[in-house]
């Protein structure tokens, strides 16, 4: 399907300003498939919609941080259901994962696991576990399907 570059520039802006490709592709009246084709085609529009979406993350961590930081105005009412005024209620939650994100070395969590199978696996790094993990599913798909595993 041939689409002109005002429909382009609809979807590009709509993913900037909603953070939505689903929304986006909506508005514009296009499969997904059509958007991963011009993706992998034209670097340009690749590269336009990769900064819309940046941008879009963008204004999502500088709502996060307004509300964690200078809160948000909440109505009160008395017992009478009467309002009574406003209450600036700030964030808890948002200020944490903002940390978190920002200072992962202090604040992310930490899990400590505790290998009981009789096997023992030491991986120094994730390249290595991932090969692992992957091995084991291989073999386990090749069970489920009936082959003999390699």
């Amino acid at each position: 399907m041939k689409r002109d570059d005002t429909d382009w520039q609809t979807y590009i802006d709509t993913l900037r300003e909603t953070g939505s490709y689903v929304g986006a592709r909506r508005k514009i009246r296009v499969q997904r498939t059509t958007i991963e084709h011009l993706r992998k085609n034209d670097q340009e529009f690749a590269d336009a919609e990769a900064e819309a979406y940046e941008e879009a993350t963008d204004t999502l961590e500088q709502e996060a941080r307004r509300r964690a930081i200078h809160g948000h105005e909440h109505a009160v009412f008395d017992k009478d259901g009467k309002h009574t005024g406003y209450t600036t209620k700030h964030s808890d939650t948002l200020l944490i994962f903002l940390m978190k994100g920002a200072m992962p070395e202090r604040y992310a969590d930490r899990v400590k696991t505790e290998n009981t199978n009789r096997t023992e696996h030491s991986f120094t790094d994730e390249t290595a576990a991932a090969a692992k993990i992957s091995s084991i599913l291989d073999t386990a798909r090749q069970r489920r399907d009936g082959e003999q595993p390699e």
